[in-house]
C-alpha cells in the first residue's frame, strides 16, 4: 500500500479496566518520541490517536512531515508499561514496518512516497490500572 503520509503499523494494548486519559495522552506522547528516536527522520511531525474497541486499545500513529527522506530503513518501537503496582502481566509492546521509498509522488515533486510493510502487527498487552508508558532504549 501507498502512503501520502506513514503510517506505523498499529500498536494494540488490551486492558482489563479503561485506561485513564493521562495514560493514553502520556502513551502517545512516548509512541512518538520513541519515532524521533529512530533518527530515520529530523524534524518529524507526528499524530496520534487512540480507539478502543472490545476491550482492545489500539494506538495509530502517522508521520505528517519529515525533513530528511531516507532510502529505507526498519522503524520499530518499544515501549514498556510501568505497573506501579507490580500487577502487570506483559511488559513490553512491540510494533515494527518496513520503510521504503519509492520515488517522487508528481510530476516535478521531490516529496516522494513512502510504502511501509507491516512485520510484527503490535504485540497485545495486558494492562491494569496505575501504569504509566515508558520507552525501552535496548533491543
Amino acid at each position: 500500500m501507498l502512503f501520502n503520509t506513514l503510517e506505523v503499523p498499529p500498536l494494540k494494548l488490551e486492558a482489563q479496566t479503561p485506561p485513564s486519559e493521562e495514560f493514553l495522552e502520556q502513551l502517545q506522547q512516548a509512541f512518538i518520541n520513541k519515532i524521533r528516536d529512530t533518527q530515520l527522520f529530523a524534524r518529524v511531525v507526528s499524530k496520534a490517536e487512540t480507539r478502543e474497541r472490545d476491550g482492545v486499545l489500539t494506538l495509530d500513529v502517522s508521520i505528517l512531515s519529515w525533513d530528511e527522506q531516507p532510502a529505507g530503513g526498519v522503524i520499530e518501537i518499544r515501549l514498556g508499561i510501568v505497573d506501579m503496582r507490580g500487577r502487570c502481566e506483559f511488559t513490553h509492546a512491540t510494533t515494527r514496518g518496513e520503510l521504503k521509498r519509492i520515488g517522487a509522488i508528481a510530476q516535478a515533486s521531490s516529496i516522494g512516497q513512502y510504502e511501509i510493510n507491516p512485520l510484527v502487527d503490535g504485540v497485545a498487552v495486558f494492562v491494569t490500572d496505575f501504569m504509566h508508558p515508558h520507552p525501552i532504549n535496548e533491543l
